[in-house]
């Protein structure tokens, strides 16, 4: 009975330690490509392909030791993203694997929101505006409607839209002024806001949608009237 007891803490222990050495891998390798991401995002001297490849092996590293962790999809596929931004003859092939792997990421988190959005945000890169598009599109709002990542994909969407006169923006109207009002008073959501207003030079029109909205909204809206 004592063996059996000393062979069982044994088994224990080696388990113990295989997967501590295995979490142990797979966070490091995720946190060095996670670190390179965010150097990406705000160092344009990081985005060449050789810097993006390395934060690539890393964050497979981190998948074939922990597969089920949604968040290493999640990276992988900015890291597409990033990829087809810079390899412009293979665009399409990288975001076909970044629309993949959000897929991927949605079997283990299903009801996260920006995943929904990055889905329908490829879609419309890919020119893929269809019923799968909205059908991403319109997850993400359900299930998250307060959502910064929500706010801005839906306002670059539809402001893209309405600046090209496209009939898409018909279908998304009032949801684009909900999310664009709801987003100016996240200041996570805020920023990418006002920005894809200014690169639009929409202030004029979505200071006119704005008319009924409280002060802090129309006073983030470049050069839009605003009276306390």
């Amino acid at each position: 009975m004592l063996r059996i007891f000393q062979l069982t803490i044994m088994a224990i222990c080696v388990f113990g330690l295989y997967w501590t050495s295995h979490f142990l891998i797979a966070s490091n390798n995720y946190y060095h490509a996670k670190n390179a991401v965010v150097n990406i995002r705000t160092n344009t001297t990081a985005r060449s392909v050789e810097s993006i490849n390395a934060a690539l092996e890393h964050v497979n590293i981190a998948i074939q030791y922990f597969p089920q962790k949604s968040g290493y999809y999640l990276l992988r596929a900015e890291l597409y993203e990033w990829k087809a931004n810079v390899s412009p003859n293979e665009r399409l092939d990288y975001l076909t694997e970044a629309f993949n792997d959000f897929i991927l990421a949605l079997e283990y988190r299903p009801l996260w929101p920006p995943t929904w959005a990055n889905l329908a945000a490829i879609k419309w890169k890919l020119g893929e505006i269809d019923d799968e598009f909205y059908h991403y599109f319109n997850t993400a709002i359900e299930l998250g409607p307060q959502h910064e990542v929500v706010h801005i994909f839906v306002a670059e969407f539809g402001l893209a839209m309405f600046a090209e006169h496209s009939r898409e923006f018909g279908k998304i109207n009032v949801v684009l002024r909900r999310h664009i009002k709801q987003g100016l008073k996240n200041s996570l959501s805020k920023e990418r806001i006002v920005k894809a207003i200014a690169s639009h030079k929409l202030e004029h029109e979505v200071c006119r949608w704005m008319v009924d909205a409280e002060y802090r909204v129309r006073r983030a809206i470049p050069g839009c009237v605003v009276f306390k």
